[in-house]
């Protein structure tokens, strides 16, 4: 997985991939300092086959930003243009394939090799060989003379103890289990590494590892226009304006809420 982004502009711009997944997660207006209050930027998109439609609209000082999720899937394309004065840019991630087949590939020449190599006896292997008369002869009184100290030390085993405790079994680890068992999440209170088929968030079971479930068939705009229709922008801004407003912080800092 790689990080991907892309600025947009009123010529549409055509993205896609042969090889690879690109998921589109975040939206945001380009230099909105340089616009005018309440400039609207509007995000559109279109598919093979199908119109254009609204993604996201953007108003410079209320809503600047968006989430998105769209995945355009490997080997196809998505059609994207801005309406309005101003830029967006995108960014995301790609899903690269993963390389388990090259991995067992060179495992398996290095298996083959090994087992070409002729491994050389040791020397008393060697030894044994050269005299195989001498070494019978050796053998053999050393069975006859160890017969009667191996039937005097024969013993009869004890009964097992009923009472006697049994060895505890070690803990598994929360994250060991839950990644052999195939779960959906597992626990990790800061990011260790990539871990295929998983993303690392915050959400409802805490911060962690949580499985990258694949989207639906629908995919590119079909997906997008699949989500649940937003209010309109203009009803948002009424309803967060309060919360967007200019705000004093320690030391005279002014700072706003964009989220």
């Amino acid at each position: 997985m790689s990080f991907w982004a892309a600025t947009l502009h009123e010529k549409p711009t055509t993205i896609g991939e042969d090889e690879c997944d690109i998921v589109i997660t975040q939206a945001c207006i380009q230099n909105s300092g340089a616009l005018s209050a309440g400039t609207v930027v509007s995000l559109l998109a279109m598919s093979e086959g199908s119109s254009w439609v609204t993604l996201a609209r953007f108003r410079t000082t209320e809503s600047e930003s968006t989430p998105l999720r769209i995945v355009v899937a490997a080997g196809s394309e998505l059609t994207l243009k801005v309406t309005g004065k101003g830029a967006v840019d995108i960014a995301g991630y790609q899903i690269l394939p993963e390389d388990d087949e090259v991995e067992s590939e060179g495992v398996s020449m290095d298996s083959e090799s090994a087992d070409e190599e002729e491994v050389s006896p040791p020397p008393g292997k060697r030894k044994l060989e050269a005299h195989p008369e001498a070494t019978a002869g050796k053998a053999a009184k050393a069975d006859a003379s160890s017969q009667p100290n191996q039937a005097a030390k024969q013993v009869k085993p004890a009964a097992p103890n009923p009472t006697a405790q049994q060895p505890k079994t070690p803990p598994v680890k929360a994250g060991a289990s839950a990644e052999v068992g195939g779960a959906d999440f597992i626990a990790s209170p800061k990011f260790t590494g990539s871990r295929a088929g998983f993303v690392f968030k915050k959400g409802a079971k805490g911060v962690g590892y949580y499985r990258d479930t694949p989207p639906s068939p629908a995919k590119g705009v079909a997906a997008a226009a699949a989500q649940p229709k937003k209010q309109s922008a203009d009803g948002w801004a009424k309803e967060t304006l309060a919360q967007r407003e200019w705000k004093a912080g320690p030391g005279g800092l002014r700072f706003r809420d964009l989220t």
